[in-house]
């Protein structure tokens, strides 16, 4: 179907918005046809129901149960008859197999390609102990040759990428580095100075808030003892709800503010827990790291979710270490 340039179904309905420039176009894969074999719209039923959100307010939607669609049948002529379908559906179920064991590792959700922007998932050839990373978007479409294998040990690749950001969290501890240390203090004391001016901020607003509940409920009041007529109750009450949910808006950002200057103070105590924790958790390492890309070459790049460490990174000398006991290189910067 990729061959003979058929569009994808996020092509015909409109949805190619949804991919960055520079991602690599995708063809045909599994996923896209068995979401066509299970559809019971082939058979001439209507479905609904499957999607849902969470309420009114909010953008948030939720993918339904099979078991809670609406389906009404024999609404249009199918396109396959129903003996097909059912085949095809045993089919299916025949090759379905569930995972009895997942491996979890260190590095599941923040490594990624460099070429094609999709993540590095793991596998272990003929069921050995030994894991190895691959392109996503390489082993869904292989024959196409979209990207590459992206093939690493995971145990030297983690090795490689943990020894780097020790390397630049001791930089960032060392007494040498005056310039990191006088910026930490500076921002330090910038947050104590800021604090005191927002948490007043968020008081003032919060009493403003207090008087607006006040108004409303008095509105009601006087609408139920008919002291106000409905046309003038529903535009004070509008003015005064778009009054409050800007007052209650501003609270929320002043207290995000406050929030994120404290995570930001906060990173100093993060980088010296990574550096004498003998054993490195998820927890600890998604707080420093934003994300890593691999590419063909495999050139390791780190991204750090504080612009301190990402500039001490920018500085080091590069390491390279071997890989797989070859003569193939890992370079981490």
């Amino acid at each position: 179907m990729t061959d003979k340039k058929y569009k994808l179904p996020s092509e015909v309905v409109g949805n190619t918005h949804t991919r960055t420039a520079d991602e690599i176009k995708r063809g045909w894969n599994r996923n896209a046809i068995k979401r066509i074999l299970v559809n019971p719209v082939y058979l001439g039923n209507v479905v609904s129901g499957k999607l849902r959100k969470i309420n009114y307010k909010s953008k948030k939607i939720l993918s339904m149960p099979k078991e809670d669609w609406i389906i009404v049948k024999n609404q249009h002529e199918p396109l396959v008859d129903k003996e097909t379908f059912d085949i095809v559906q045993q089919l299916i179920k025949s090759r379905t197999r569930t995972r009895k064991q997942r491996h979890e590792w260190l590095l599941s959700g923040i490594l990624f390609c460099e070429e094609c922007g999709k993540q590095l998932s793991i596998y272990n050839p003929n069921g050995t102990d030994v894991f190895y990373t691959k392109c996503n978007t390489y082993s869904t479409n292989t024959a196409l040759h979209l990207c590459t294998p992206h093939n690493n040990k995971v145990t030297s690749i983690t090795e490689a990428i943990l020894n780097n950001i020790k390397g630049t969290c001791k930089m960032f501890l060392n007494n040498e580095v005056e310039h990191y240390s006088k910026l930490s203090k500076e921002t330090y004391k910038k947050y104590e100075s800021n604090k005191d001016t927002t948490k007043k901020e968020i008081s003032a607003y919060e009493r403003k808030l207090l008087i607006i509940n006040k108004k409303i409920d008095n509105l009601y009041e006087d609408k139920i003892n008919e002291k106000i007529k409905q046309e003038d109750f529903e535009r004070i009450y509008n003015k005064t709800v778009i009054e409050k949910e800007v007052i209650t808006n501003k609270i929320a950002d002043l207290e995000t503010s406050l929030k994120n200057e404290k995570v930001t103070i906060d990173f100093n105590k993060i980088v010296s827990d990574f550096v004498d924790m003998k054993c490195i958790t998820r927890t600890i390492l998604v707080q420093l790291v934003d994300k890593i890309t691999v590419d063909k070459e495999k050139n390791v790049k780190i991204y750090y979710k504080f612009n301190v460490l990402n500039e001490i990174s920018s500085t080091k000398e590069v390491d390279v270490i071997k890989i797989n006991n070859s003569k193939k290189l890992l370079k981490v910067s």
